[in-house]
C-alpha cells in the first residue's frame, strides 16, 4: 500500500462527487492476505454542507508493470447516497458553538483568527472524568487527524467513541496572535464550551 513498491497499491481515496474527503485509513493485518485488504477509513468532508448533498465514492488506484511499460489503473465502487446521519449535541461558549457526536467534535470559532493553534482538547463527563483528545506539550493524540476549514470550522477525528449524553464540557486551548500595527502578540486562550 501507498506506493511503497512499484507494484503497490496507491492510497484509497473518498469523494463526495468531484470534491475529496479528508481521511485515514487503518489496516486490520490480522484479517487482510495478499488479495484482500480490511480496514476502517475515518473522514470529514472539507465542506459538510456540500459533501453530504453528493454521492459518495471509494477508489483505489494502481500501477501495472514497470517503466515505461507502467499503466496507472483506477477502480471505484458504486456511489452511494447518504441517507441517517448521527445525531450531534451543541454546547455554547458565549456565541461559539461545538458539535459533538460519538465519532467528532467540532468548533465554529470565527474569531479565533487562520493563525490561531490549538493545542488542547478535553471532554469532561458528568462522572468527573476527563478524554483528552489531543494535549501538545504531553505528547497526546487520541485523535486519527484534525484539521481547520476555510470556514472557520476546526474538526477532530478521536480514536475512541465519544459518550455524547455523559458529556458535561469541552475545553479547548491554545494560542491565537493580535496585531497592533507592525507588533504581532501571541495570546494563550482557553474556550470552556457547555
Amino acid at each position: 500500500l501507498y506506493g511503497e513498491e512499484e507494484q503497490g497499491i496507491g492510497t484509497p481515496s473518498m469523494n463526495f462527487g468531484e470534491e475529496w474527503a479528508d481521511t485515514r485509513c487503518t489496516i486490520d493485518k490480522d484479517t487482510s492476505s495478499d488479495t484482500v485488504i480490511n480496514g476502517t477509513m475515518y473522514f470529514a468532508s472539507m465542506d459538510r454542507e456540500r459533501g453530504f448533498q453528493h454521492a459518495v465514492t471509494w477508489n483505489i488506484s494502481w500501477t501495472e508493470g514497470e517503466g515505461e511499460d507502467a499503466k496507472p489503473f483506477e477502480a471505484s465502487t458504486p456511489e452511494f447516497s447518504v441517507g441517517a446521519y448521527v445525531d450531534t449535541k451543541e454546547l455554547r461558549s458565549d456565541d461559539s458553538p461545538l458539535e459533538i457526536s460519538p465519532f467528532s467534535i467540532q468548533t465554529h470559532i470565527d474569531d479565533l483568527g487562520i493563525d490561531a493553534v490549538d493545542n488542547k482538547l478535553t471532554v469532561s463527563y458528568k462522572d468527573g472524568s476527563e478524554q483528552i483528545i489531543e494535549d501538545d506539550d504531553a505528547g497526546v493524540f487520541n485523535l486519527y487527524f484534525s484539521y481547520a476549514r476555510n470556514s472557520g470550522e476546526n474538526i477532530w477525528l478521536p480514536t475512541k467513541l465519544i459518550d455524547v449524553d455523559q458529556v458535561v464540557s469541552v475545553t479547548l486551548e491554545g494560542t491565537r496572535y493580535t496585531s497592533t500595527g507592525e507588533t504581532e502578540t501571541e495570546v494563550p486562550f482557553t474556550i470552556v464550551y457547555s
